[in-house]
């Protein structure tokens, strides 16, 4: 069932180089949803998956983060710097279809590049319906041209020729002078009586004249869902006009006036819409009748709802290309109910396609009941779950309703194979689609709306297979994840291995009413081999994303189990096909085989090199520890040093605060010194004045002279 193959056919396997499809904008600017629930456009901006998408419009990124111990898909999404909403892959992608794919939830700078015509039925439409756009192909330096195709005389009461005429020309004038405030030159008047416009050949090439005398790209034309009748056939005209013209080059832009259209397009004139709104006050004739400015104006201001906040004025348009007018016009002429089942948004679920459920079961209880939960769980409105009993007798009860869908518990009476439950599923099975999940195996919720949104978007595809992790219970019980199957379709690769996992893959009913069988002589592969019979019927859609689990137990398939088995069912699978194999699918093989063979020798040179490196690797490693040790040790021996500085810093310090203390004590004992020297200075000073007196002279005499004994 899954990748394998028998060891002589191992070189052959060539996997597809993984890409990544990621589709934005087209020139015009218009998000689309691309494949895949996780690449889907929201609301001002773009969900951030893989690949990532980046509105280039506005620029405006929307972050995602898988939410942490939820079991389901759930992503957290909100524009940077606002609390997220947790949604999972299939309300991202309602969300995201329902928005982008009903109305455009951003508006464009310009229509799409001149030049332009404008095919306006009435003096004043060309202004109303699209004066905005004007405008801006006006100062992008476009060249404009506006067809004004009738005269716009018809009036409710009675009047004469000359009042009619002097109407007429009166409406004329307005258009002129509205053309002077838009810039765009002077407008073609054809002079149709009004209400007198008739679809055919005449109208037509008069249009598609005007088309190719002014080279235009983009023609302007009210839409057909106006209630005016010459509004509607004028639309007719332009459309089969555009469609004669041919090229893929040319557009068709639907605007809107009397009643409002269903837009793919808005243009934001929101820095233009009182340049507009004077150009629509010189119909003074009209708005006599009806403020139709403030009409207008309201719906423009109207048409900004879905857009980002600093958009307050847009107009509304469709547009359709030349080339996609001659694939089938008739699509602008479908209802809306029609246009919204071709996009696959459908609103009443009994309009959408059957989706069979086969489960096989041979009444593992607790995983048949997780298997159905996630059934359950699908976000597809109209599913049927058959169970296919292949124990035969004594199968646990399963009751009628799987969540909201229905649910039936079938069987034979005997105990069934594997192979033979695969077949008596299909022959028990009554949706338009088909799709097998095992008793022990899970879908996301987004699973079956994914594959049924591609294949019905591929009425040339028979089958459309997502991406499939596969799970195993490690030595704590737990789930592991152990491998994922998610790559692009390749018909070559698929005659070699098998790589769509069966429950990956769903398919249309048609093949099995055109004999697709599972072959009952295989014990093992009977998935790849009903696959090779499916692809004569029909392509193969990828869907670029995954959403189910495989389920590795003990109880899992033998393929997983038993690689002598393995090997003798991919030999038989070989020896069934290899007589269909053409010459140039056997050239193709033999050619992957070559490559892959020396891709194996450059493998093997990589394995070398890089065996080389890890040596190397390791030395440098050992030779950094080593520094690392050296390192540490010097580390320890400067924090030692370090350590020893501070003390002997310290130490300094104090012996000059002591000497500093010293210093000053002496320099206070100089001072005194200085003082004693001075008084003693003065003392001598004296004693010299008394030496030098008379008393002092005599009394020294006196102290010198002889003493007499007394008597």
């Amino acid at each position: 069932m899954f990748k394998f193959c028998a060891a002589v056919f191992n070189h052959l396997i060539c996997f597809a180089d993984f890409s990544i499809n990621c589709e934005g904008c087209r020139e015009t600017g218009i998000p689309i949803v691309t494949r895949g629930a996780i690449d889907v456009w929201v609301r001002r901006g773009t969900f951030l998956g893989t690949p990532a998408a980046i509105d280039k419009q506005t620029k405006i990124q929307y972050i995602a983060g898988e939410s942490e111990g939820n079991p389901l898909p759930v992503f957290c999404v909100a524009p940077k710097g606002t609390r997220p909403k947790r949604w999972t892959h299939g309300r991202l992608k309602e969300v995201a279809e329902m928005e982008c794919l009903l109305v455009p939830i951003e508006a464009v700078a310009r229509i799409g590049p001149g030049p332009v015509l404008v095919m306006a039925p009435h003096p004043d439409d060309e202004v109303f319906g699209c004066g905005g756009a004007i405008i801006r192909h006006v100062g992008d330096g476009d060249d404009v041209h506006v067809v004004i195709v009738s005269d716009g005389g018809f009036r409710r009461e009675e009047q004469t020729a000359d009042q009619r005429q002097a109407y007429v020309e009166m409406r004329q004038r307005e258009s002129i002078a509205a053309a002077a405030v838009l810039g765009y030159g002077q407008p073609e008047f054809w002079g149709i009586p009004d209400r007198g416009l008739i679809y055919g050949e005449r109208l037509v090439n008069d249009v598609l004249d005007a088309i190719e005398r002014y080279n235009a790209r983009q023609v302007f034309t009210p839409s057909l869902s106006e209630i005016h009748p010459d509004h509607r056939v004028l639309a007719m005209a332009a459309a089969e006009a555009v469609r004669r013209r041919g090229s893929d080059k040319v557009c068709l832009v639907m605007y809107e006036v009397g009643n409002p259209l269903q837009p793919n397009r808005l243009l934001d004139i929101t820095s233009i819409s009182s340049k507009k709104a004077l150009a629509m006050a010189c119909f003074k004739s009209q708005l006599m009748e009806q403020d139709y400015s403030q009409q207008m104006q309201a719906l423009n201001r109207f048409r900004s709802y879905n857009l980002p906040k600093n958009v307050t004025m847009a107009e509304a348009y469709w547009v359709v290309s030349a080339e996609d007018l001659q694939k089938n016009i008739i699509s602008l002429y479908a209802s809306e109910f029609q246009r919204q089942k071709e996009l696959g948004l459908l609103t009443d679920p009994d309009e959408a396609p059957v989706v069979t459920v086969i489960i096989r079961s041979i009444g593992r209880d607790a995983s048949l009941r997780d298997a159905l939960d996630s059934v359950a769980l699908q976000t597809y409105p109209r599913v049927e779950v058959l169970v296919v009993n292949a124990l035969g007798v004594d199968h646990p009860q399963l009751g009628c309703w799987c969540g909201r869908f229905p649910l039936r518990l079938s069987g034979s009476g005997h105990s069934l194979n594997r192979v033979e439950a695969a077949n008596f599923g299909l022959q028990e099975a009554t949706g338009d689609y088909l799709i097998f999940l095992d008793d022990d195996d899970l879908f996301d919720p987004d699973h079956v709306a994914g594959l049924v949104a591609a294949l019905e978007a591929r009425p040339d595809a028979v089958l459309a297979y997502a991406g499939v992790s596969c799970v195993k219970k490690g030595e704590d019980g737990n789930w592991e994840y152990f491998i994922t199957y998610n790559d692009d379709f390749d018909s070559i690769r698929l005659l070699c291995t098998n790589y769509i996992p069966m429950i990956a893959a769903l398919f249309r009913r048609r093949i099995v009413e055109a004999g697709c069988r599972f072959d009952e002589k295989l014990k093992l592969c009977e998935d790849w081999d009903f696959w090779l019979q499916a692809l004569a019927h029909g392509k193969f859609v990828h869907v670029d994303q995954v959403s189910a689990r495989y389920r590795i137990s003990g109880e899992s398939s033998e393929i997983w189990t038993d690689k002598t088995l393995a090997e003798d069912a991919t030999r038989k699978v070989f020896a069934k096909w290899q007589i269909t194999i053409t010459e140039k699918q056997t050239f193709e093989i033999f050619s992957r085989a070559g490559r892959a063979s020396k891709a194996e020798q450059e493998a093997q040179k990589f394995q070398i090199a890089y065996n080389d490196r890890s040596n190397h690797l390791a030395h440098l490693e050992k030779a950094y520890r080593e520094r690392e040790l050296q390192l540490e040790e010097l580390h320890s021996a400067y924090e030692e040093l370090h350590s020893a500085y501070e003390a002997r810093t310290e130490q300094v310090a104090c012996l000059e605060d002591a000497y500093n203390a010293r210093g000053a004590q002496i320099e206070h004992l100089s001072e005194d010194v200085g003082e004693l020297q001075a008084e003693n200075a003065g003392l001598e000073a004296y004693v010299k004045r008394l030496q030098s007196t008379f008393w002092y002279r005599f009394s020294k005499r006196l102290g010198h002279a002889p003493q007499k004994e007394a008597g």
